[in-house]
Protein backbone atom coordinates (compact mmCIF):
# COMPACT_ATOMS: atom_id res chain seq x y z
CA UNK A 1 0.00 0.00 0.00
CA UNK A 2 1.13 3.57 -0.62
CA UNK A 3 -0.03 7.15 -0.17
CA UNK A 4 -1.77 6.37 3.14
CA UNK A 5 -2.81 9.36 5.26
CA UNK A 6 -3.99 9.36 8.87
CA UNK A 7 -6.25 12.30 9.60
CA UNK A 8 -9.79 13.65 9.72
CA UNK A 9 -12.57 12.61 7.34
CA UNK A 10 -15.78 14.61 6.95
CA UNK A 11 -18.90 13.40 5.13
CA UNK A 12 -20.48 16.16 2.99
CA UNK A 13 -23.99 15.85 1.59
CA UNK A 14 -26.96 17.82 0.29
CA UNK A 15 -28.24 19.22 -2.97
CA UNK A 16 -26.83 21.54 -5.66
CA UNK A 17 -25.18 24.09 -3.38
CA UNK A 18 -23.14 21.27 -1.84
CA UNK A 19 -22.55 19.59 -5.19
CA UNK A 20 -21.54 22.85 -6.96
CA UNK A 21 -17.91 22.32 -8.01
CA UNK A 22 -15.12 24.84 -7.62
CA UNK A 23 -15.31 25.60 -11.36
CA UNK A 24 -18.97 26.57 -10.86
CA UNK A 25 -21.98 25.78 -12.98
CA UNK A 26 -22.60 27.18 -16.45
CA UNK A 27 -22.96 30.94 -16.09
CA UNK A 28 -22.78 30.60 -12.29
CA UNK A 29 -19.21 31.04 -11.01
CA UNK A 30 -17.68 30.41 -7.60
CA UNK A 31 -16.02 33.56 -6.35
CA UNK A 32 -12.20 33.45 -6.23
CA UNK A 33 -12.16 29.92 -7.65
CA UNK A 34 -9.41 30.55 -10.19
CA UNK A 35 -6.92 31.41 -7.44
CA UNK A 36 -7.92 28.40 -5.31
CA UNK A 37 -7.64 25.99 -8.24
CA UNK A 38 -4.21 27.33 -9.19
CA UNK A 39 -2.93 27.04 -5.60
CA UNK A 40 -3.77 23.33 -5.28
CA UNK A 41 -0.67 21.24 -4.52
CA UNK A 42 -0.28 17.49 -4.14
CA UNK A 43 1.88 17.94 -1.07
CA UNK A 44 -0.98 19.64 0.79
CA UNK A 45 -2.64 16.65 2.53
CA UNK A 46 -6.24 17.08 1.38
CA UNK A 47 -8.03 14.21 -0.35
CA UNK A 48 -11.41 14.29 -2.10
CA UNK A 49 -13.87 11.51 -2.91
CA UNK A 50 -17.03 12.29 -4.90
CA UNK A 51 -19.74 9.61 -4.98
CA UNK A 52 -21.25 9.08 -8.43
CA UNK A 53 -25.01 9.53 -8.78
CA UNK A 54 -26.98 6.32 -8.35
CA UNK A 55 -30.51 5.57 -7.16
CA UNK A 56 -31.98 2.30 -5.96
CA UNK A 57 -35.09 0.90 -4.28
CA UNK A 58 -32.95 -1.54 -2.31
CA UNK A 59 -29.67 -0.97 -0.42
CA UNK A 60 -26.62 -1.62 -2.61
CA UNK A 61 -23.06 -2.36 -1.47
CA UNK A 62 -20.89 -0.80 -4.19
CA UNK A 63 -20.42 2.65 -5.68
CA UNK A 64 -18.35 4.51 -8.25
CA UNK A 65 -15.74 7.05 -7.22
CA UNK A 66 -12.10 7.33 -6.17
CA UNK A 67 -9.91 9.29 -3.78
CA UNK A 68 -8.33 12.22 -5.60
CA UNK A 69 -5.07 14.02 -4.86
CA UNK A 70 -5.07 17.74 -4.14
CA UNK A 71 -4.35 18.75 -7.73
CA UNK A 72 -5.80 21.65 -9.71
CA UNK A 73 -7.74 19.31 -11.98
CA UNK A 74 -9.30 17.45 -9.03
CA UNK A 75 -10.07 20.60 -7.02
CA UNK A 76 -11.75 22.16 -10.05
CA UNK A 77 -14.32 19.34 -10.06
CA UNK A 78 -14.76 19.03 -6.28
CA UNK A 79 -17.53 20.54 -4.18
CA UNK A 80 -16.52 24.13 -3.49
CA UNK A 81 -18.25 24.26 -0.09
CA UNK A 82 -16.62 21.02 1.06
CA UNK A 83 -13.20 21.99 -0.26
CA UNK A 84 -13.18 25.42 1.38
CA UNK A 85 -14.10 23.67 4.64
CA UNK A 86 -11.29 21.11 4.26
CA UNK A 87 -8.78 23.78 3.26
CA UNK A 88 -9.51 25.78 6.41
CA UNK A 89 -9.42 22.76 8.74
CA UNK A 90 -6.18 21.49 7.23
CA UNK A 91 -4.46 24.87 7.49
CA UNK A 92 -5.57 25.55 11.08
CA UNK A 93 -4.83 22.09 12.50
CA UNK A 94 -1.97 21.07 10.19
CA UNK A 95 -3.36 17.55 9.72
CA UNK A 96 -4.51 15.52 6.71
CA UNK A 97 -8.19 16.05 5.85
CA UNK A 98 -10.40 13.90 3.64
CA UNK A 99 -13.83 14.86 2.34
CA UNK A 100 -16.44 12.45 0.98
CA UNK A 101 -18.96 14.32 -1.16
CA UNK A 102 -22.30 12.57 -1.57
CA UNK A 103 -24.71 15.12 -3.07
CA UNK A 104 -27.33 15.48 -5.81
CA UNK A 105 -28.67 18.72 -7.26
CA UNK A 106 -32.33 19.39 -6.58
CA UNK A 107 -32.72 16.58 -4.06
CA UNK A 108 -35.13 16.83 -1.16
CA UNK A 109 -34.34 15.41 2.26
CA UNK A 110 -36.59 12.35 1.73
CA UNK A 111 -34.29 10.54 -0.77
CA UNK A 112 -31.46 10.65 1.80
CA UNK A 113 -33.46 8.95 4.57
CA UNK A 114 -34.00 5.26 5.20
CA UNK A 115 -37.39 3.61 5.15
CA UNK A 116 -37.29 3.12 8.92
CA UNK A 117 -36.63 6.83 9.49
CA UNK A 118 -39.53 7.79 7.19
CA UNK A 119 -42.15 5.48 8.77
CA UNK A 120 -43.45 8.30 11.02
CA UNK A 121 -44.04 10.33 7.83
CA UNK A 122 -45.70 7.60 5.74
CA UNK A 123 -48.93 9.60 5.66
CA UNK A 124 -47.18 12.27 3.57
CA UNK A 125 -44.30 10.31 1.98
CA UNK A 126 -44.84 7.52 -0.56
CA UNK A 127 -43.03 4.41 0.66
CA UNK A 128 -45.17 1.85 -1.19
CA UNK A 129 -43.28 2.34 -4.45
CA UNK A 130 -40.25 0.69 -2.83
CA UNK A 131 -42.12 -2.63 -2.78
CA UNK A 132 -42.58 -2.73 -6.57
CA UNK A 133 -39.27 -4.47 -7.24
CA UNK A 134 -40.31 -5.69 -10.69
CA UNK A 135 -40.21 -2.10 -11.88
CA UNK A 136 -36.82 -0.63 -11.11
CA UNK A 137 -37.65 2.73 -12.65
CA UNK A 138 -37.85 5.53 -10.09
CA UNK A 139 -39.84 8.56 -11.15
CA UNK A 140 -39.21 11.93 -9.56
CA UNK A 141 -35.92 10.63 -8.16
CA UNK A 142 -34.98 13.99 -6.68
CA UNK A 143 -37.79 13.66 -4.15
CA UNK A 144 -38.43 9.89 -4.14
CA UNK A 145 -38.02 8.42 -0.67
CA UNK A 146 -34.88 6.44 0.19
CA UNK A 147 -33.53 6.18 -3.37
CA UNK A 148 -30.27 8.08 -2.77
CA UNK A 149 -29.84 6.67 0.70
CA UNK A 150 -29.88 3.15 -0.70
CA UNK A 151 -28.03 3.89 -3.94
CA UNK A 152 -25.27 6.23 -2.71
CA UNK A 153 -25.05 6.27 1.10
CA UNK A 154 -25.43 2.59 1.92
CA UNK A 155 -22.05 1.56 0.41
CA UNK A 156 -20.36 4.08 2.73
CA UNK A 157 -21.80 2.79 6.01
CA UNK A 158 -18.56 0.98 6.96
CA UNK A 159 -16.65 4.27 6.73
CA UNK A 160 -15.78 6.19 9.88
CA UNK A 161 -15.62 9.96 9.92
CA UNK A 162 -15.30 12.87 12.31
CA UNK A 163 -18.48 14.70 11.36
CA UNK A 164 -21.02 15.61 8.71
CA UNK A 165 -21.70 18.71 6.62
CA UNK A 166 -25.20 19.24 5.19
CA UNK A 167 -26.21 21.91 2.66
CA UNK A 168 -29.81 21.21 1.67
CA UNK A 169 -33.30 22.61 2.14
CA UNK A 170 -34.09 24.60 -0.98
CA UNK A 171 -36.20 21.78 -2.44
CA UNK A 172 -38.15 21.45 0.82
CA UNK A 173 -38.69 25.18 1.29
CA UNK A 174 -42.47 24.98 0.82
CA UNK A 175 -43.03 22.97 4.01
CA UNK A 176 -40.97 24.27 6.91
CA UNK A 177 -43.12 22.49 9.50
CA UNK A 178 -42.47 19.11 7.93
CA UNK A 179 -38.76 19.88 7.61
CA UNK A 180 -38.59 20.80 11.30
CA UNK A 181 -39.64 17.21 12.06
CA UNK A 182 -37.67 15.51 9.32
CA UNK A 183 -34.24 17.07 9.85
CA UNK A 184 -33.76 15.75 13.43
CA UNK A 185 -35.10 12.35 12.30
CA UNK A 186 -32.64 12.35 9.38
CA UNK A 187 -29.66 13.11 11.65
CA UNK A 188 -30.68 10.43 14.15
CA UNK A 189 -31.00 7.97 11.27
CA UNK A 190 -27.54 8.83 9.91
CA UNK A 191 -25.87 8.59 13.30
CA UNK A 192 -27.38 5.18 13.99
CA UNK A 193 -26.55 3.88 10.51
CA UNK A 194 -22.93 5.01 10.44
CA UNK A 195 -22.37 3.96 14.06
CA UNK A 196 -19.90 6.81 14.64
CA UNK A 197 -21.54 8.01 17.83
CA UNK A 198 -23.14 11.43 18.14
CA UNK A 199 -20.86 12.98 15.52
CA UNK A 200 -20.99 16.73 14.80
CA UNK A 201 -23.74 17.69 12.37
CA UNK A 202 -22.96 21.06 10.79
CA UNK A 203 -25.42 22.48 8.30
CA UNK A 204 -26.18 25.56 6.22
CA UNK A 205 -29.23 27.79 6.54
CA UNK A 206 -30.48 28.38 2.99
CA UNK A 207 -29.32 31.60 1.37
CA UNK A 208 -31.41 34.61 0.27
CA UNK A 209 -33.34 33.93 -2.93
CA UNK A 210 -36.79 34.72 -4.34
CA UNK A 211 -37.94 31.11 -4.19
CA UNK A 212 -41.62 31.94 -4.74
CA UNK A 213 -41.49 35.70 -5.07
CA UNK A 214 -40.15 38.23 -2.63
CA UNK A 215 -43.54 38.74 -0.99
CA UNK A 216 -43.99 35.14 0.19
CA UNK A 217 -42.56 33.80 3.44
CA UNK A 218 -42.26 30.06 2.77
CA UNK A 219 -38.45 30.18 2.65
CA UNK A 220 -38.42 32.18 5.90
CA UNK A 221 -40.41 29.41 7.56
CA UNK A 222 -37.89 26.87 6.29
CA UNK A 223 -35.03 28.93 7.74
CA UNK A 224 -36.87 29.11 11.05
CA UNK A 225 -37.23 25.32 11.01
CA UNK A 226 -33.49 25.03 10.38
CA UNK A 227 -32.72 27.42 13.23
CA UNK A 228 -34.97 25.58 15.70
CA UNK A 229 -33.33 22.29 14.75
CA UNK A 230 -30.14 23.36 16.53
CA UNK A 231 -32.00 22.84 19.81
CA UNK A 232 -33.49 19.55 18.65
CA UNK A 233 -30.26 18.02 17.29
CA UNK A 234 -27.48 17.45 19.86
CA UNK A 235 -23.95 18.42 18.81
CA UNK A 236 -25.12 20.51 15.83
CA UNK A 237 -24.27 23.93 14.43
CA UNK A 238 -25.66 26.11 11.66
CA UNK A 239 -23.91 28.49 9.29
CA UNK A 240 -26.10 31.52 8.53
CA UNK A 241 -25.96 33.07 5.05
CA UNK A 242 -28.53 35.87 5.27
CA UNK A 243 -25.78 38.52 5.24
CA UNK A 244 -24.03 37.09 2.19
CA UNK A 245 -25.06 38.83 -1.04
CA UNK A 246 -26.82 36.45 -3.38
CA UNK A 247 -29.02 37.03 -6.39
CA UNK A 248 -32.84 36.88 -6.47
CA UNK A 249 -32.74 34.92 -9.72
CA UNK A 250 -29.85 32.55 -8.93
CA UNK A 251 -30.22 29.92 -6.24
CA UNK A 252 -26.46 29.22 -6.14
CA UNK A 253 -24.56 31.95 -4.23
CA UNK A 254 -21.05 32.55 -5.57
CA UNK A 255 -19.51 33.10 -2.13
CA UNK A 256 -18.85 29.46 -1.30
CA UNK A 257 -15.67 30.36 0.61
CA UNK A 258 -17.72 32.05 3.32
CA UNK A 259 -19.98 29.00 3.56
CA UNK A 260 -17.14 26.50 3.92
CA UNK A 261 -15.22 28.66 6.37
CA UNK A 262 -18.26 29.31 8.55
CA UNK A 263 -18.83 25.58 8.79
CA UNK A 264 -15.13 25.20 9.58
CA UNK A 265 -15.43 27.79 12.37
CA UNK A 266 -18.09 25.64 14.07
CA UNK A 267 -15.86 22.57 13.72
CA UNK A 268 -12.72 24.32 14.98
CA UNK A 269 -14.51 25.75 18.02
CA UNK A 270 -16.80 22.89 18.98
CA UNK A 271 -15.23 19.72 17.58
CA UNK A 272 -11.53 20.58 17.88
CA UNK A 273 -11.87 22.93 20.90
CA UNK A 274 -9.78 25.68 19.35
CA UNK A 275 -10.12 28.81 21.46
CA UNK A 276 -10.73 32.32 20.19
CA UNK A 277 -12.91 31.29 17.25
CA UNK A 278 -16.04 33.34 16.48
CA UNK A 279 -18.21 30.51 15.24
CA UNK A 280 -21.74 31.94 15.19
CA UNK A 281 -23.59 35.15 14.53
CA UNK A 282 -26.40 36.31 16.84
CA UNK A 283 -29.18 33.75 17.33
CA UNK A 284 -32.57 34.65 18.80
CA UNK A 285 -33.13 33.34 22.34
CA UNK A 286 -36.22 35.03 23.84
CA UNK A 287 -38.37 38.16 23.98
CA UNK A 288 -40.14 39.99 26.80
CA UNK A 289 -42.55 42.94 26.63
CA UNK A 290 -42.41 46.01 28.87
CA UNK A 291 -45.25 48.33 27.99
CA UNK A 292 -44.84 49.15 24.29
CA UNK A 293 -41.19 48.02 24.28
CA UNK A 294 -39.98 44.58 23.15
CA UNK A 295 -36.72 43.39 24.73
CA UNK A 296 -35.09 40.70 22.57
CA UNK A 297 -32.27 38.51 23.86
CA UNK A 298 -29.75 36.78 21.60
CA UNK A 299 -27.08 34.16 22.08
CA UNK A 300 -23.64 34.93 20.64
CA UNK A 301 -24.17 38.70 20.86
CA UNK A 302 -22.30 39.66 24.01
CA UNK A 303 -21.85 43.27 22.87
CA UNK A 304 -25.40 43.65 21.60
CA UNK A 305 -26.50 44.39 18.04
CA UNK A 306 -25.50 47.43 16.05
CA UNK A 307 -26.31 48.64 12.55
CA UNK A 308 -22.88 50.18 11.89
CA UNK A 309 -24.53 53.45 10.90
CA UNK A 310 -26.77 51.76 8.36
CA UNK A 311 -30.55 52.02 8.29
Amino acid sequence: MKDILIGEVWYCSGQSNMEMPMKGFGGQPVENSKKIIEEAREEIPIRMFTVAHHISKLPVDTLNGEWMLNTSDAVMNTSATAYFFARKIQAELNIPVGIIICAWSGSGIQPWMSREALLPFRDIVNLKYLDDLKNQQIRGEREAACCMRYGMVNPLLNCKFRGMLWYQGETNHKDGRMYARMLPAFVKDMRQSFDCGEFPFLYVQIAPHNYDGAELQLSAELREAQMKSMKEIPNSGMAVLMDIPGHPACIHPAKKCEVGERLAAWALAKTYNKEGIAFSGPIYRSVSFIGKMAVVDFDYAEDGLKSNNKK
